[in-house]
C-alpha cells in the first residue's frame, strides 16, 4: 500500500499528520465471508482505526463506536467468521518496527459505548 504522499501539502498540515500519525493503533482482522455457515469466497481484511488511553495502570484501545457494531453485527448475523486479528502501532515516522503484532481478541468484549 503506497500511502498518501504529503509532500506537496502545507506545512501545517504536513506537521499535523507527522505528529498525529505516530498515536494512530490500528486493528486488522481477518473476515471470511460465509454462506449458509459454510466459508464462501475470499477472506478480505478489514482495519479498524483508533488509539490507546491509559486509566491507571490499564491500557484501553479506543475507536468510534460504530467500528465494533459493524463486526459485532456481521459475524451474529453469519455474514463472516473473523480471525487474525493484529494490532499496528507503525504509523509514524520514527516506528522502529512496522509489523503488526498478532492478539487474540475477544471482540464481543466492550468495557463501554458512550454516545
Amino acid at each position: 500500500m503506497a500511502g498518501h504522499d504529503i509532500s506537496q501539502e502545507s506545512e501545517i498540515i504536513r506537521q499535523a499528520f507527522l505528529e498525529y500519525s505516530r498515536y494512530l493503533v490500528a486493528i486488522a482482522y481477518l473476515a471470511q465471508p460465509l454462506k449458509n455457515g459454510k466459508e464462501h469466497g475470499d477472506a478480505q481484511t478489514f482495519w479498524m482505526s483508533g488509539f490507546i488511553i491509559e486509566i491507571g495502570k490499564r491500557w484501553y484501545w479506543v475507536t468510534a463506536g460504530h467500528c465494533l457494531e459493524d463486526l459485532r453485527s456481521a459475524t451474529e448475523a453469519g455474514l463472516y467468521s473473523v480471525r487474525e486479528f493484529k494490532i499496528a502501532d507503525c504509523f509514524g515516522l520514527g516506528a522502529i518496527d512496522r509489523s503488526a503484532i498478532p492478539f487474540n481478541s475477544n471482540h464481543e468484549q466492550r468495557v463501554c459505548r458512550c454516545l
